[in-house]
């Protein structure tokens, strides 16, 4: 098995690389402001090394307990590699929403916003608080 030095150099070198390819490459492709593309690949990056090393680590005992060995087959490759971008998928999909959740959150609930534009409030906002008439 790897050593933990070994497993840490690998997992941030590839993201290192994969930076400086998606980065680029993203706020070309979403004609977005390089900055705003480069804070969603690092912070992808940074989850996907943290990933990266615990998934690889419980692969290694995983197989070494299983099979007796770290050796991979073929098929065993196969079976990590895929499993691994499921489970970085399961957590990146929903962070990646985030910022498009965000932008359509109610920007104030008030009757006068604080910028002064008035924008009424839901009907089901009334039946949760006081009237300010009642007041």
């Amino acid at each position: 098995m790897r050593s933990t030095a070994d497993r840490i150099r690998h997992a941030i070198s590839f993201e290192i690389l994969a930076l400086l390819i998606v980065t680029p490459m993203g706020a070309w492709l979403f004609d977005k402001p390089l900055h705003e593309i480069g804070v969603v690949t690092v912070v992808s990056a940074s989850i996907a090394t943290g990933w990266n090393y615990l998934y690889n680590l419980g692969f290694a005992h995983a197989l070494r307990r299983l099979s007796g060995t770290v050796r991979k087959t073929v098929p065993i490759r196969v079976l990590h590699a895929v499993t691994f971008e499921i489970g970085l998928l399961f957590v990146l999909m929903p962070l990646s929403a985030l910022p498009a959740l965000w932008a359509q959150r109610p920007r104030c609930l008030l009757r006068q916003c604080p910028q002064g534009i008035h924008q009424p409030r839901p009907a089901h906002f009334e039946v949760y608080s006081v009237s300010p008439d009642l007041v």
